[in-house]
């Protein structure tokens, strides 16, 4: 029973960080090491050595009693596998790989059985510290020597340059349990400031670079500094794709969010049902064969069930869709629940930092999302929308949350320009 709970529970946490810096916290100088593997190269040792004695010892006296004959030539590999081996726990002493960042440069030099290499470069090369993020399944041994599935997230911090060689990682660490670890934002933040470098984000658009006192500012202080362009939209003729519908309710504009991107899931199912039942049909009338059919058969029927319960679930959400309401104080999001009805979050708009579009870790299955990022938290929507529709609403929410507040005497000069 104790082992059946260990393999569903997993990790309860995120696993510490996995580049160990000396000293900790990243004070410069940072030094990070890596030397090769001590025990496994002592056992290699202890195997390898005796191996290549008694194989180099055999192919000499079966020389000296038969000659150089071709079929000693066949036994040499005996001797090459003892040499392969004593030379592998031979490199695990001598490896060490070493990594050295202070305020001007970053220095790397490795040294190996097969020579040393190093380099160094001027920290202003880099392009600043990357935030990143990947899913990682597959299956691992369990402590009862069988194999149990596992799946987790590994989330990254690398000083990213434009040679690969060149790059650094600073932080690594693993979380069954998919939401990121509270030290991988902090420190993103904090190596960027310590290095004096931007923080880089990955998006559609590539990556994505901005200062640490960007991740704090203000959406309305960025469009009034020009940092932010804010696209122009037509609010009596918005044009917008199939899924998005706007109209107004007193002083809020409200955009309905269609899941019109589950449509073609459903549509893929049926296609899928449909080739499953052509496929037993040939089996059925070919070969005349009745088991290869029913099992198709069996397949598309439950393909069919899938697309009838996917069909029932995008006509609730059809009849209750999300929606997003802006106003002249705040941005607001609500969501439908069978259970609970509907769920309403809002920010005030003077509090928003970011409205982006991204993949967000902890609902990576969900793919890309709009989100907006304020101080006291975030908001993720459009997961069911196509790419086309969650763009033209990243934009309108971009638009409304600036002009929406144009009659408010607390928004700066510049923004009040926008309009």
């Amino acid at each position: 029973m104790e082992l059946l709970k260990k393999e569903i529970t997993g990790r309860s946490g995120p696993t510490p960080n996995q580049v160990s810096w000396t000293p900790a916290e990243g004070y410069l100088p940072m030094r990070h090491v890596v030397t090769g593997h001590r025990l496994g190269g002592a056992v290699a040792l202890a195997v390898g050595v005796p191996w290549l004695f008694y194989a180099v010892q055999f192919l000499i006296e079966e020389h000296q009693r038969t000659g150089p004959v071709w079929g000693l030539l066949l036994l040499s590999p005996l001797a090459l596998g003892g040499l392969a081996v004593t030379l592998f726990g031979l490199s695990q002493f001598i490896y060490r790989e070493e990594t050295v960042i202070d305020a001007e440069t970053v220095r790397w030099t490795r040294h190996g059985l097969m020579g040393s290499k190093a380099w160094q470069e001027p920290l202003s090369r880099y392009l600043g510290v990357l935030k990143d993020y990947q899913y990682r399944s597959g299956h691992v041994p369990s402590d009862s020597g069988s194999t149990m599935y596992n799946s987790h997230m590994e989330y990254m911090l690398t000083l990213h340059h434009d040679d690969p060689s060149k790059r650094v990682r600073l932080y690594e660490s693993q979380n069954s349990m998919i939401y990121p670890p509270e030290e991988w934002n902090r420190l993103w933040a904090y190596y960027a400031t310590l290095f004096r470098l931007p923080v880089l984000e990955g998006s559609r658009e590539g990556i994505i670079s901005s200062s640490v006192e960007d991740l704090a500012t203000p959406l309305l202080a960025k469009v009034s500094e020009g940092t932010i362009k804010v696209p122009e939209v037509a609010l009596d003729r918005p044009r917008l794709p199939a899924g998005l519908s706007l109209h107004r309710e007193d002083d809020l504009w409200v955009i309905t969010l269609k899941p019109i991107g589950h449509i073609w899931k459903t549509a893929l199912l049926l296609v899928m049902a449909i080739a499953v039942l052509g496929i037993g049909a040939v089996f059925y009338i070919v070969p005349r064969s009745l088991p290869p059919f029913l099992i198709m058969l069996a397949f598309a029927g439950t393909l069919l069930a899938g697309v009838v319960l996917h069909i029932v679930s995008v006509a609730r959400r059809f009849r209750h869709p999300d929606q997003v309401a802006v106003d002249t104080k705040a941005l607001w999001y609500r969501t439908w629940d069978r259970r609970r009805g509907w769920d309403t979050r809002s920010f005030p708009i003077a509090d928003i930092v970011r409205i982006v579009l991204r993949a967000e870790s902890a609902y990576y299955s969900t793919g890309e999302q709009v989100v907006v990022e304020g101080r006291g938290g975030k908001l993720e929507f459009g997961a069911a929308l196509t790419d086309r529709a969650r763009q033209r609403l990243r934009d309108l929410l971009l638009y409304l949350a600036v002009t929406s507040t144009v009659e408010n005497s607390n928004v700066p000069a510049g923004v009040r320009a926008v309009r």
